[in-house]
């Protein structure tokens, strides 16, 4: 274990297994995983049809007891054509994550987690204070936005194989926005 937490940025809408590939690989160099949940706090919409609640427990689910009790969990609001105000949410969310899990007394490291997959990934590159676990992409790259449309279409593609916590959870955490659509 290089790091005493790691920093897992995403709205993932929803959870899917390329998120969980870059927690198990975070877990691995760290102690603690801070997963910072974005574009909290809004209302439902295609784009972002997931509560922060409901997010966690995707998570939560698709994870062991002994690795979920290193995952803590925090929420940011989307800043739009803000990123220096956004930049700013996140870093407060992160110490107050780790000032909130334990009284830490001495220094700390630090190392921002994530895969660069698209131009969406440029926040790796951001936050130059934490150092970096670089996860590189599995053969098959998922994306929660192939997941979403093949859902709304209503298109069988999107279940295993993309997504641990399987298409139960999913489909009934989606029911109020698919309510919202009809």
């Amino acid at each position: 274990i290089m790091y005493n937490y790691s920093v897992f940025i995403g709205r993932f809408q929803p959870f899917h297994k390329g998120h969980l590939h870059v927690v198990k690989e975070a877990l691995k160099q760290s102690e603690q995983l801070i997963m910072v949940i974005g574009s909290c706090g809004g209302p439902r919409t295609t784009r972002n049809p997931l509560t922060f609640d409901e997010r966690v427990r995707t998570i939560q689910s698709s994870l062991p007891p002994e690795e979920l009790s290193r995952v803590v969990f925090t929420a940011v609001p989307d800043f739009m054509y803000n990123d220096n105000q956004w930049i700013a949410s996140v870093q407060q969310a992160v110490f107050s994550a780790i000032h909130r899990k334990t009284f830490v007394s001495g220094p700390y490291t630090v190392a921002l987690a994530g895969m660069s997959k698209d131009e969406s990934s440029y926040y790796l590159d951001i936050f130059p204070q934490w150092d970096s676990i670089r996860v590189e992409p599995p053969a098959r790259v998922i994306s929660s936005t192939d997941i979403r449309n093949s859902f709304f279409r209503g298109s069988g593609d999107w279940t295993a194989d993309m997504m641990r916590f399987g298409a139960l959870e999913f489909s009934e955490a989606m029911l109020p926005v698919t309510k919202q659509l009809e």
